[in-house]
């Protein structure tokens, strides 16, 4: 389409696959079968906050489903959720997850990358990986694939909440009570088997900079262990 088309997202609702990805603006796509995708638009040109990418569906209601996204504020990275009743029509709601004072990275084009929120035993939980540190110069030495640290490119945060549209403020790991976790993955997404119940954690990530794999994506057993806390 001339444009570029980073982290696509699929969902299935009302018989349809829907296809989304970014980034800058949200765009769509539709299949019957999964595979062949027609009807291409973008369904938000100008999202509410800069650096709009990585876009996430989860249906949490009949007829109801929350966006979240990559976003920066003023002086912080954060996740921003938006709202459809349709698909189509998308609402700005708010941040879903706030950076402030005490967070390690906030780089000018955002850090908190990737948001996937997946619901468990009554509550939600947000992962994402916590990249692209807060000074200017990873942002350059990115265009010559070059990343000074490659332990940090695998850095997912777990935060949990019983509200999906806020997971609270990110002050740094010591200092955010809603975190629950860290893993060692980039970009993870979460698969439940409806018949089995076992979960299924994925990473991926760029060839020249990722450590787990070699550039493909790949797929693990996830298994959930209870915790302490609010």
């Amino acid at each position: 389409f001339g444009e570029l088309a980073w982290a696509p997202h699929v969902i299935q609702a009302g018989g349809s696959y829907h296809m989304f990805w970014s980034p800058h603006k949200l765009h769509q796509m539709d299949s019957a079968d999964g595979i062949t995708w027609t009807n291409h638009r973008i369904t938000m040109s100008v999202p509410y906050h800069k650096f709009f990418r990585d876009p996430m569906v989860i249906q949490v209601a009949e007829d109801q489903w929350l966006l979240y996204t990559t976003a920066r504020g003023t002086y912080f990275s954060q996740v921003d959720v938006y709202q459809s009743f349709d698909l189509e029509e998308w609402q700005y709601i708010g941040t879903a997850l706030r950076g402030s004072w005490g967070s390690e990275r906030n780089s000018h084009f955002a850090s908190m990358e990737s948001p996937f929120v997946v619901q468990y035993q009554g509550r939600y939980y947000l992962s994402l990986t916590y990249n692209n540190d807060s000074f200017f110069w990873p942002g350059i030495l990115l265009q010559f694939h070059i990343w000074l640290n490659p332990a940090s490119y695998n850095d997912t945060l777990v935060f949990h909440s019983d509200n999906p549209y806020d997971f609270g403020v990110y002050r740094g790991r010591h200092r955010s009570p809603t975190l629950v976790t860290s893993l060692e993955a980039h970009a993870p997404e979460y698969v439940h088997h409806p018949v089995t119940g076992e979960w299924y954690i994925t990473t991926a990530g760029w060839p020249w900079v990722a450590t787990l794999t070699s550039g493909e994506a790949a797929v693990a057993p996830l298994r959930w262990e209870p915790v302490s806390g609010p």
